[in-house]
């Protein structure tokens, strides 16, 4: 009996077999990020020579970019990026931090609502060219502010999440100047993206920071601790192998899977009183993705805090299924309907609920 339970359990955690996949996406079921996880986390390569695979895989990114606007010439015509170098945030004021700003050419209004873009790129990528910044800006007729940051190939958390606040910090001092209305900024990324973005979120309430919400699209990792089922899954996407890899690069060995990191590292570190008080979050998660457990645990704490927050997991999907799929595809169609949705909501609703922020001894020495 025994025996039969643990080849049942084999059986479930091979999530490569496209019999997993939603029969209309099954040929565009996953593709393999594996091969670029394991160069970029070779432990057994120096960190220059990381470092300077990485360089090259940004150069060749650059390189195939012009094809972009050469298929899509109404991406020129929309807008225009600029390209930023800002100071550090008071936690790292010496290392400055390059911002890509893209801007719509025509506006009908003198300040638009903003986008603050963190690039996915299973914590090894970091340069906003991973990003659908031009599409994102001209879609939803916005600013997209968009941070490079330094990966676990270039240095350790706190890193990146510096980058990110000294990025925020410098679009909300200039939002004047940027043209950005500063009521209406939409925190926002895909796979590590995301992760980060969900960490990003108890920085910015710990600063004092109130962004309209977060869309997080397939978070790569909330929770390095590996005790979920989700994490044993086996998918060439991204698993719990990779998992290992990056978050053991991003934390260091003596702090990676410890617990010692709080949720500005890991969101899933948080207790429900750390989740008191963060802007309205939506999720987009998938079946058999390997942080999909952790992330369900991440909105029950979430729930109970009484934040606004949403959870979409996608049967018959594995990470960054329906995010990489043809954008003819049905499914993928379905899946942008709802991502869209969001994006528009947080745009015109203030779901914030500032109503629980407020001080009950306050409100009854008010009343008095």
């Amino acid at each position: 009996m025994a025996g039969e339970r643990r080849i049942e359990n084999e059986r479930i955690k091979d999530r490569n077999d496209v019999k997993w996949a939603h029969p209309g996406i099954a040929e565009h079921y996953y593709i393999d990020g594996r091969k670029t996880v394991n160069r970029l986390t070779n432990l057994e390569k120096t960190p220059e020579k990381r470092l300077e695979s990485r360089n090259k895989m940004y150069r060749d990114i650059e390189a195939g970019r012009s094809a972009l606007f050469e298929d899509s010439p109404e991406l020129n015509e929309h807008g225009e990026t600029t390209t930023y170098t800002v100071t550090g945030c008071p936690e790292e004021p010496e290392t400055e931090v390059k911002v890509d700003v893209r801007v719509p050419k025509v506006r009908k209004r003198k300040k638009l609502p903003c986008i603050f873009y963190i690039a996915g790129g299973a914590f090894v990528l970091g340069t906003p060219w991973l990003g659908p910044i031009e599409e994102y800006s001209m879609n939803y007729n916005c600013v997209v502010v968009a941070p490079w940051y330094r990966t676990s190939v270039d240095a350790r958390y706190p890193a990146a999440i510096n980058d990110f606040h000294a990025a925020y910090k410098w679009m909300m001092e200039n939002a004047d100047m940027l043209g950005i209305n500063p009521d209406k900024v939409i925190i926002t990324g895909m796979s590590a993206g995301a992760s980060l973005a969900l960490s990003f979120a108890f920085r910015l309430k710990r600063y004092g920071y109130k962004p309209r919400g977060i869309v997080a699209l397939d978070p790569a990792v909330t929770d390095d601790r590996s005790n979920y089922l989700s994490h044993m899954y086996n998918c060439d996407a991204w698993d719990g192998d990779q998992i290992h890899r990056t978050m053991m690069q991003y934390f260091g060995p003596e702090n990676y899977a410890s617990g010692s990191i709080g949720p500005e590292g890991m969101a899933n570190h948080a207790t429900v009183e750390d989740c008191r008080g963060l802007c309205p979050i939506i999720i987009h998660t998938s079946e058999s993705d390997a942080d999909r457990d952790s992330l369900l645990a991440f909105i029950s704490k979430l729930y109970e805090a009484g934040v606004f927050a949403e959870i979409h997991t996608w049967a018959g999907c594995c990470h960054a299924t329906l995010y990489n799929a043809p954008k003819d595809n049905e499914l993928r169609q379905r899946y942008q309907q709802l991502v869209d949705g969001n994006f528009k909501d947080f745009f015109q609703y203030d779901m914030r609920r500032a109503w629980l922020n407020v001080d009950e001894k306050t409100t009854e020495m008010e009343g008095k």
